[in-house]
């Protein structure tokens, strides 16, 4: 079975203790319970990618893609396979996408944008998958933030 793993991108400041949103641009800025949706999806809390397989653990070439933003394409995605059948999912700040395809015998197929290999999962282990980022991503942000778990837009995400 696939599993994606978020670690922090560390060229983010968002990520180191001292950190506060009043460092963000856009201001007045009030603290981590202010913070809206698009700071978590343009701004802050930058990820890189791994996929894991029993066979192999694979780096994902992406750039500047906060984990807010890779957990909402994984939503997404999910919902058009189960609406249409397949789908598309584009981050918000790059090129970087995730596809998805499912079969005549529901089996989903997941393809990522700059890497080569495909991954085949049943719909429930997709959706396992979604909810695994969803908790990685706000697992990560907490540890980094514990305020952030008062954060009213991340709460409303039900991550």
């Amino acid at each position: 079975m696939l599993t994606v793993e978020l670690a922090e991108d560390l060229s983010d400041p968002s990520w180191k203790p001292e950190w506060r949103p009043d460092y963000l641009p856009v201001q007045p800025r009030g603290g981590f319970a202010e913070m809206t949706s698009d700071d978590f999806t343009f701004l802050c809390f930058k990820v890189r990618l791994f996929l894991r397989t029993e066979r192999e653990r694979v780096r994902l070439r992406v750039v500047e893609l906060p984990a807010v933003d890779f957990a909402l394409m994984l939503r997404f995605l999910q919902r058009q396979v189960a609406e249409e059948g397949s789908g598309t999912a584009e981050a918000s700040l790059n090129d970087f996408a995730v596809h998805a395809r499912e079969t005549g015998d529901g089996i989903v197929t997941l393809s990522f944008a700059r890497h080569e290999g495909e991954y085949e999962m049943t719909r429930d282990e997709l959706s396992e998958l979604v909810r695994g980022v969803g908790r990685a991503a706000l697992g990560l942000m907490c540890e980094a933030h514990p305020e952030l778990r008062a954060n009213p837009y991340l709460r409303s995400l039900g991550l």
